[in-house]
């Protein structure tokens, strides 16, 4: 951004992913965020559950997803398949300054606050303690 500041940056956003282990993702999810229901019977059996929340940031927005999944970890030619409740945040602020290069720079300056926020928001909403 320095090395080009007359380009017009859009948006910034600043993403985090993680894996929270749990062996029941699905059930896990399900049971924090649904009631029971003709959704979810012997007729219409519920698989998978997957949320997307939406929070208002300053100069954006916060977009928090939460999906049961499986992630492959690979180390020194072994492998291993772990389940959990995979998260996905991404932090989206509008540039609206030109030169937008400085305000750019400011946004990406958020990242460390940003990361506390979204391990907040893991423990307070998704009830995910210590995800990394």
């Amino acid at each position: 951004m320095e090395v080009l500041p007359h380009v017009r940056h859009s948006v910034v956003g600043i993403n985090f992913r993680s894996l929270a282990e749990n062996t029941e993702p699905d059930g896990f999810l399900k049971d924090r965020f649904l009631k029971s229901g003709s959704w979810d019977n012997e007729v219409h059996k519920l698989h998978a559950i997957g949320l997307r929340l939406g929070y208002p940031l300053d100069g954006g927005r916060l977009i928090l997803t939460l999906d049961g999944g499986i992630v492959t970890e690979s180390s020194e030619g072994t492998s291993k398949q772990i389940s959990g409740v995979l998260a996905y945040a991404n932090f989206h602020r509008d540039c609206s300054d030109y030169p937008t290069s400085q305000q750019a720079i400011d946004y990406l300056g958020n990242a460390e606050k940003d990361w506390k926020d979204y391990r907040i928001l893991l423990s307070d909403v998704g009830g995910i303690k210590d995800a990394p």
